[in-house]
């Protein structure tokens, strides 16, 4: 995308995420890791990370994996002080499905602390919705419901928080790679 971005064929100031079920937590990792990475290379972190230029998620399902249990995921927290108040997250889950439901309401209320910690201030771009009448979960919630209305409104919502956002160069003239060792993914 950086290189296509530096061709100008698409402007990567506004990235959005979809993911499914396990890949929350993957996309979570890359969110989080984009906070570590400089949006320009050889531009240090620090001054204007990547993480900005996510406009927003979508979670269907969202589910962790075995190998990213409660505790390890709670370490990546302070890693992206700002990813829980600049990337807006939309958390789709079927009414009937309780277990979507509990995984989704973790990220929602733990991971980012979107409720219950009175030191935080609440998100007001970042939503955790049932979609009604239906247990599907995962991408076939894409068929369930109102799931496309409210993911092409939330979309929308987001876009008109960005118009203004302007094209930069990346100058990523090769792949970069992320470091899973602050994540504890290895050893």
């Amino acid at each position: 995308l950086d290189a296509k971005n530096d061709k100008k064929t698409v402007n990567t100031s506004s990235l959005y995420l979809i993911g499914a079920n396990e890949t929350a937590t993957l996309g979570l990792l890359w969110m989080t890791s984009e906070w570590m990475r400089s949006a320009v290379r050889g531009g240090g972190g620090g001054k204007s990370p990547a993480g900005v230029d996510i406009a927003g998620a979508v979670w269907l399902s969202a589910s962790r994996p075995a190998i990213a249990p409660t505790k390890l995921i709670e370490t990546w927290k302070p890693l992206a002080t700002k990813l829980r108040d600049r990337n807006p997250m939309l958390f789709l889950h079927g009414e009937t499905d309780s277990k979507a439901a509990t995984e989704s309401k973790y990220f929602f209320d733990t991971f980012l602390a979107a409720k219950g910690n009175k030191t935080l201030n609440s998100l007001e771009q970042t939503f955790l919705v049932p979609i009604k009448g239906t247990e599907a979960a995962g991408a076939s919630l894409l068929t369930a419901g109102d799931t496309q209305e409210s993911i092409l409104k939330y979309l929308a919502a987001r876009q008109k928080d960005r118009a203004s956002l302007d094209w930069k160069e990346r100058k990523y003239v090769s792949p970069y790679f992320v470091d899973l060792k602050p994540f504890g993914l290895l050893p």
